[in-house]
């Protein structure tokens, strides 16, 4: 599927620019665009000012013949709600989405010798503090992570995360500085909220992972409880989300930055399905991965059970749930 319009336009050589819409159809063959069958239309001035953008950073390391990179805030941690995961560390579901990552940058190396590198920017000490996840927890996921992309030769991956940023900081120096230096504040969070579509969608994606989430870990507190602070929570996540992505951009200004939610083309990002999910929300870290006769695919762990689905591990030694 050719997702570019002839009339695009950059001011580099033809066969630069060529090679460069080659390399974002392969990306984009990957987004929730393409999984979903979201139509894409260019009569946006939007979607294509977001394009071009992505190509002009395509073409500046194809000028200088360097991998393609490629930046993507995500795997910080499991839920620590066991009606979705199994546990603390990554499962088969991290393993299909490192995999999945991976293979774009091989399907690029193809077509373009330098290839590409992902750099997995993982979040999990961004948010830990205030969606229950101890941060002992979040350094056995990040360890469990680098070993298993060392392990499996996931050669196109490499990981950044909150710890290289501020080494001699404790944790909560870490996130205060992130959340006092990047960003925005709470208030202008609420207001775009209010006034974007894509921050209403964002944020009624995480007040549904959050309710969910402390509808199980907070049984004490009432349904109005649940819903007030789980709002207040969705918002915080999203300020301190978007305090990570400016970080990032600042240490990774050239590179194209994916997301594991939807996007849409003009917010100039784009959105990447991990592994296999009846809803583009899906991730492996709310989730376990089930094999049924369709292959893989991401469901809640209370899911799995109730179907009498097995427990069970690859050869690998990465847990996941057979109905075959």
């Amino acid at each position: 599927m050719n997702l570019l319009q002839d009339d695009i336009t950059i001011s580099i050589k033809k066969e630069q620019s060529s090679l460069a819409k080659k390399i974002f159809n392969i990306i984009m063959n990957y987004s929730h665009l393409k999984v979903f069958n979201v139509e894409i239309t260019f009569d946006d001035p939007d979607v294509n000012f977001a394009v071009q953008n992505h190509l002009k950073k395509i073409n500046s390391f194809i000028h200088k013949n360097e991998p393609i990179r490629l930046i993507l805030p995500a795997f910080p941690a499991k839920s620590p709600n066991r009606e979705k995961t199994l546990g603390i560390k990554p499962d088969l579901g991290e393993f299909l989405g490192l995999k999945r990552l991976n293979k774009i940058c091989s399907q690029i190396q193809q077509i373009y010798t330098p290839g590409a590198k992902v750099v997995i920017c993982s979040d999990g000490r961004v948010f830990s503090d205030i969606v229950q996840v101890n941060d002992d927890d979040v350094t056995t996921y990040s360890e469990a992570l680098n070993d298993m992309i060392k392990q499996e030769n996931i050669n196109y991956l490499e990981t950044f995360n909150l710890d290289n940023v501020f080494p001699e900081l404790s944790y909560d120096e870490m996130r205060y500085e992130l959340s006092n230096n990047y960003g925005e504040s709470i208030e202008e969070v609420k207001y775009n909220v209010k006034h974007q579509e894509s921050e209403k969608n964002l944020f009624n994606g995480l007040h549904k992972f959050v309710y969910e989430d402390m509808s199980v870990l907070n049984k004490e507190l009432s349904k109005n409880q649940l819903k007030k602070q789980s709002k207040e929570i969705a918002y915080q996540v999203i300020q301190r989300s978007h305090s990570w992505s400016d970080l990032v951009a600042k240490f990774f200004p050239e590179c194209i930055r994916i997301s594991i939610h939807p996007q849409k083309l003009n917010t100039g990002k784009i959105g990447i399905q991990l592994v296999k999910c009846n809803h583009n929300w899906g991730t492996p870290w709310h989730n376990v991965v089930l094999l049924d006769e369709e292959g893989y695919k991401l469901v809640k762990n209370k899911e799995a059970k109730e179907m009498g689905a097995e427990l069970t591990s690859s050869q690998k030694g990465y847990s996941f749930y057979s109905m075959v």
